[in-house]
């Protein structure tokens, strides 16, 4: 990687570059960092799946604070814990220009959660879109993420799906989404979400007039929280995109779901419901998850090397 690095220390064309899944590791993430201190018209940078680890994590954070052009990062599936995401939270903090940072099955957990937290809300950051799916932050993680959430006045799309996060940790995002008039999208898909968490997310849900997309698939909620999702509904007039399906809601708290959104004219197809339903089943106990990576989002493309076949 060392040729392209010295390479993109003097371009000033390519603003895309994807080097994903090429086992760069730490010593590659460095190499790259070390072009982003000089670099500043690549606005687009996927280093996916290349195990950089905390080591590479730590060279990437030492340029950011340099660096005014890179405006979206995709350090998907890295290996990336403790120290390594604590230094890219705070790397942020002051950097007017990364917009979007894709986390996604790394090991933030609590302590990255909260270094997100604390940079959120300092409200000295450009960030826009947080994707942190898959990193186990779990309840703690989520009450801090929440607690920023309602000092903050940027960040647009956060995804905590498969985070381990229960009701106590969906009551404290709920809590922010009564005071936030800027988060657009919330993930919270394959968490361990009941009835109180669902229940305090509608009281949200009444308050707030900016949310547009809010997932909630497979979370165990049951007909108690979905009644109170629907009567949410039947106020807010934001909300363009539920996902309920993989839910246990009942066959009449489903419909009663369905007539409510369109009541509201809603277009039919933002609205996703369980299939089949029965009126009542018990769900089982889960045990919460360290969390899975998942693919993110494909970022934008101009140059995309597989350096590993060299």
């Amino acid at each position: 990687v060392s040729p392209l690095a010295r390479a993109l220390d003097t371009n000033a064309v390519l603003s895309m570059l994807d080097l994903s899944d090429n086992n760069l590791q730490a010593a590659g993430a460095a190499a790259v960092a070390g072009t982003l201190k000089a670099n500043q018209t690549l606005t687009h940078l996927d280093l996916s799946s290349n195990a950089i680890g905390a080591g590479g994590a730590l060279a990437l954070s030492r340029a950011l604070p340099d660096n005014r052009g890179l405006a979206r990062l995709d350090l998907a599936r890295n290996g990336i814990k403790g120290i390594g995401v604590e230094a890219l939270a705070l790397s942020l903090e002051g950097n007017a220009a990364l917009t979007h940072l894709n986390l996604s099955g790394n090991f933030a957990q609590r302590p990255g959660a909260e270094a997100f937290a604390r940079v959120l809300a300092s409200r000295q950051t450009a960030l826009r879109h947080l994707n942190l799916l898959g990193n186990a932050v779990e309840d703690a993680g989520a009450v801090a993420l929440g607690r920023a959430l309602s000092a903050n006045e940027s960040l647009e799309h956060l995804d905590l799906d498969d985070n381990g996060i229960s009701d106590s940790g969906a009551e404290a995002l709920a809590r922010a989404l009564a005071a936030n008039d800027a988060l657009r999208h919330l993930d919270l898909k394959s968490n361990f979400i009941h009835a109180p968490g669902a229940t305090a997310l509608a009281r949200a849900l009444s308050l707030n007039s900016s949310l547009t997309h809010l997932n909630l698939r497979d979370n165990g909620i049951q007909a108690e929280g979905a009644a109170a999702l629907a009567q949410a509904l039947e106020t807010n007039r934001s909300l363009a995109y539920l996902d309920l399906r993989d839910n246990l809601t009942g066959a009449p708290t489903a419909a009663a779901l369905r007539a409510t959104w369109e009541g509201g004219a809603r277009q039919h197809h933002g609205l996703l419901l369980p299939m089949g339903q029965p009126d009542f089943i018990p769900v089982p106990e889960r045990r919460p998850s360290m969390g899975r990576a998942f693919a993110p989002v494909a970022l934008g493309r101009s140059l995309s090397r597989s350096l590993s076949r060299r």
